[in-house]
């Protein structure tokens, strides 16, 4: 070290390396740097932060992927694991960044991607997907991720998800829907893909899509092989080791001494139980007519097999006889008797050896079965003698099952014994699917029909979307998410009390959920619930205040109270959240319709067109806008447009017959409101606008019959009984006219001064026949 030099401003820096004793080693120090360490710090690495982004330690796993790159900041892999690490942690523009510039890898292209989904840049993640398309193209991955295994790139079906979003984006439907169809042809498990598409609209076709593959199947085909074939070795080897140890056992045995089954023979019943069902079955004499199975598992290997008892003990004279018929020696009760006594004496005389242990009863019995034998304690007898078999290995099951089908019970004169019958065919076991395979077709199936459903929901056939969920297995059915979709189809077919019922169940099953709460809330807008639409906010609010849907609920609930600027602050607050929402802007622009502010009403209704081009809506609403204006035809064309989207909502369809009827076409204003008449029977507003065109056609009869049907629907509505008057006026019934103009003024004390003056007209005979009143109250 350099002496301390008093004239120099500075102390003299000490040495860059020290050779003290509390240096680091100089292998240590060049140990991070050594190549041939390099992989292994690697694998490590990737290791730790995949564990981390499984266990959803996304800050542990971004300080782990930092390292990997500090050791080699030109590997790509590396680069994938952080930026999909800083995707994790919603760190978007950080991923985007450092994966902009990567070129020649699917997992970087597909984070960046990804990101430039979430920050609107669709264009460029298209083009970096399209760039190394070759290299995922013809990549499938999906039986590749289980509990043990994965595969850290996307294949080509989430590839073509995401450029399906991206199109999406640009509002490409037609691209997005060949990149969704790509996905789900690739993958038919790819829900997202699939609803994504049916949201566009598309007719898909649900029990197409929702089929297993040929990839899957011979990939379940392959690996249900593979398990047979393990578990036939592994059996094969356990009855190998179990033969090798029993024959080991007993060659260390005094070869002179008594055998185990000598010794289970000589062994006497414990409280007089019998021996045991194997020790029995080797004996021999355990049945009638039947050979004892056998197997290398059960029999020692020094028995003697040549020493065996015959397997049946017949008389002579039924084998030197003539074969006969089964039902001929049955009939024969000299042969029967014969031929009973011959197997009761051999089995007496294979179990002479054991009288120790056989009871005494069941020899009597066997002596005395001759005289006195029923068929109830024979079929006794033999399903005793078929017990030990059932203890014996599958091998032995099997040889039974064989013997069973050589023989026959013959039933004769009360008595029943055993005779020989010829080999029964039995037909060639059904081969089974495997069980992956199997698995594949019920998963399908549900999503199948789920698939089905959504489709009809998205295409506004909403009868036979509710059809669809309801005949889901309950198991499926009784589900948040269906029990969601069955409510928002039952509130397009303005069947209110129906789809109420269903949102209930769902807030009662998962009280979290956010989706179609919106939905929800404006169903109890139309209900004119109050108390349960306040609930439903404050709920909402409690669960997330930053989420548009308890925004819209709030907004709902004032606007339900004429609080109109309080309701479009709320629908404002939920449009900032989510820009992307259509609803929040549709509702706002309603409420500026209430005010009267038409300009602000079509700015809102046009932002809605801009968050989704399907949202029938905002293009009912642009056609209040325009009609209010004055602009008949207009409003006339966005009509069509919203009905042609939602061609079953029975207030679009007026809509379009109110706009030919202001124009003077009264038979296509009669076409849609009859239209709307057979969609909804119970209709009164179509109904009454059905009657008064028809009185404008000079049908008054028909008018008559259509306004005393309203009347039974409404009975307390005045505009009813006010135009049902009118009618009886033109059919010159002045009775009935001043019947229902005195119900009308009851009703409405308010329009006296009209119905007084339609009454002192009754007999002006220059009244115009065609009406034109105000709109009755009615909703339904």
């Amino acid at each position: 070290m350099e002496p301390y030099d008093p004239k120099q401003r500075r102390p003299p820096r000490p040495p860059l390396f020290s050779t003290s004793a509390n240096a680091v080693p100089a292998g240590a120090a060049t140990a991070a740097c050594d190549p041939s360490t390099l992989p292994a710090i690697q694998s490590q690495l990737r290791k730790v932060i995949w564990y981390s982004l499984d266990n959803n330690l996304v800050t542990n796993a971004i300080f782990s992927a930092e390292r990997l790159v500090a050791f080699d900041s030109k590997d790509p892999d590396s680069t994938y694991l952080l930026a999909l690490s800083l995707y994790r942690g919603n760190h978007v523009k950080h991923a985007e960044s450092l994966t902009k510039g990567i070129k020649n890898h699917v997992g970087c292209a597909y984070i960046y991607a990804q990101c430039c989904l979430t920050l609107r840049k669709y264009r460029d993640g298209i083009a970096a997907l399209e760039k190394c398309k070759n290299m995922w193209a013809n990549e499938s991955h999906w039986n590749q991720h289980s509990e043990r295994e994965r595969r850290g790139t996307p294949d080509a079906a989430a590839v073509f998800n995401v450029l399906g979003h991206l199109f999406m984006g640009l509002r490409d439907d037609k691209m997005a829907v060949q990149a969704y169809h790509a996905s789900f042809q690739l993958n038919p498990y790819m829900w997202d893909s699939f609803s994504s598409a049916a949201e566009t609209g598309a007719a898909i076709k649900a029990s197409v899509v929702f089929k297993p593959t040929e990839e899957m199947l011979g990939a379940a085909r392959l690996a249900s092989s593979i398990n047979s074939a393990a578990t036939s070795m592994t059996e094969d080897g356990n009855n190998t080791q179990s033969h090798s140890t029993h024959a080991n056992t007993q060659s260390d045995q005094d070869l002179f001494a008594p055998s185990s089954s000598q010794t289970s023979r000589n062994t006497e019943p414990v409280f007089g139980v019998p021996p045991a069902p194997q020790n029995r079955l080797n004996e021999g004499g355990a049945s009638v007519g039947m050979e004892t199975p056998t197997s290398d598992n059960s029999v020692p290997t020094l028995m003697d097999y040549t020493k065996a008892p015959p397997r049946k003990a017949r008389p002579q004279s039924v084998i030197d006889a003539p074969r006969k018929t089964l039902m001929t020696r049955s009939r024969d009760p000299d042969h029967q008797l014969e031929k009973k006594r011959s197997i009761a004496s051999a089995d007496e005389t294979k179990n002479s050896q054991s009288a120790a242990t056989a009871p005494a009863t069941r020899r009597s019995n066997r002596i005395l079965a001759s005289n006195r034998i029923t068929s109830k304690f024979a079929a006794a007898g033999q399903r005793e003698a078929k017990k030990p078999k059932t203890a014996t290995k599958s091998a032995s099951r099997s040889q039974l099952n064989a013997e069973k089908t050589s023989s026959a019970l013959v039933h004769s004169q009360g008595d029943v014994h055993m005779a020989e019958a010829r080999p029964i065919a039995v037909p060639p076991p059904r081969l089974q699917e495997p069980k992956e395979i199997v698995a594949h077709a019920v998963i399908l199936d549900v999503y199948k029909k789920l698939g089905i459903a959504l489709v009809n929901l998205c295409r506004f056939d909403c009868k036979s979307a509710v059809l669809s969920y309801q005949s889901l297995h309950p198991s499926q059915r009784d589900t948040p998410y269906v029990l969601a979709k069955l409510g928002r189809a039952l509130y397009e077919l303005s069947r209110y009390n129906e789809a109420g019922e269903c949102f209930a169940k769902v807030r009662v099953m998962d009280p979290l959920r956010m989706q179609e709460m919106e939905t929800y809330s404006t169903l109890l807008w139309h209900l004119k619930k109050d108390v349960e639409l306040s609930f439903l906010a404050h709920e909402l609010f409690d669960l997330d205040r930053v989420s548009p849907q308890a925004w819209c609920a709030l907004g709902n609930c004032y606007s339900l109270q004429r609080d109109h600027d309080q309701a479009l602050r709320c629908f404002r607050r939920a449009t900032q959240i989510d820009d992307r929402l259509a609803y929040a802007y549709t509702l706002q622009g309603h409420e500026h319709l209430s005010n009267d502010d038409l300009e602000k009403a079509m700015s809102c209704f046009r932002s809605a067109l801009s968050a989704d081009g399907r949202h029938y809506n905002a293009w009912y609403g642009i056609g209040k806008v325009y009609e209010k204006s004055g602009k008949n035809d207009m409003a006339l064309r966005h009509y069509k447009t919203a009905y042609s989207i939602n061609p079953t909502n029975v207030v679009l369809i007026c809509c379009v017959g109110a706009a030919f009827e202001k124009e003077g076409n009264y038979k296509q204003a009669l076409v849609h409101y009859s239209k709307a008449c057979d969609l909804a029977p119970n209709s009164a507003l179509s109904k009454f606008r059905k009657a008064r065109v028809l009185i404008g056609l000079g049908k008054l009869h028909m008018a008559r019959d259509e306004l005393v049907s309203i009347k039974d629907i409404a009975p307390d509505e005045a505009n009813v009984h006010f135009m049902l008057a009118r009618v009886y006026k033109l059919l010159h019934e002045k009775q009935l006219a001043i019947k229902h103009f005195t119900s009308a003024l009851h009703l409405d004390p308010r329009a006296s001064a009209l119905i007084k003056e339609a009454m002192e007209s009754l007999d002006d005979p220059n009244e115009d026949s065609y009406i034109e009143d105000a709109e009755p109250y009615l909703e339904q």
